[in-house]
């Protein structure tokens, strides 16, 4: 059996469990931005007859002030049910001293909407540069598989 991971340098950071907005906010649980190089938000939404957006908001300290991330991306508007949108921030979008970062789904028009959210961390800092190795069938005079 298999049992590798599909991408070792993707992880899930945090979540929005799934719930009914009703012209209210469901939020994540705080990501550390210090240990990836991106951060992106997979949003979904089931039966709706409400209006969602999506944004990150950030802060410097775990526990502390959240707000929007100036001229980060948003998720606008979505008024039909059974959707999916993604959101991406990279390290280099927030402020200085901003290092934690948290997802943000709201319904504005006070009607319901079944949403949840998956927060995924990309590249971590920590990681080194990767490196191509061919596979061992490779050969420059040959374009044999078998060949040796």
């Amino acid at each position: 059996m298999y049992t590798g991971a599909t991408h070792p340098a993707l992880s899930i950071a945090a979540v929005v469990s799934p719930q009914t907005l009703n012209g209210s906010t469901g939020t994540s649980g705080a990501v550390d931005a210090s240990k990836f190089r991106r951060i992106m938000a997979v949003i979904s939404i089931g039966a709706n007859a409400g209006s969602v957006t999506a944004q990150f908001q950030s802060s410097s300290t775990s526990g502390g002030s959240y707000a929007n991330v100036s001229g980060g991306p948003t998720v606008t508007a979505i008024t039909a049910a059974n959707e999916q949108a993604t959101i991406e921030l990279r390290d280099d979008q927030l402020a200085a001293g901003q290092r934690y970062v948290k997802l943000t789904i709201t319904e504005g028009n006070s009607a319901n909407a079944v949403c949840s959210g998956v927060v995924l961390g990309a590249r971590p800092s920590s990681s080194p540069p990767r490196t191509r190795i061919p596979p061992p069938w490779s050969n420059a005079t040959s374009c044999d598989p078998l060949a040796g």
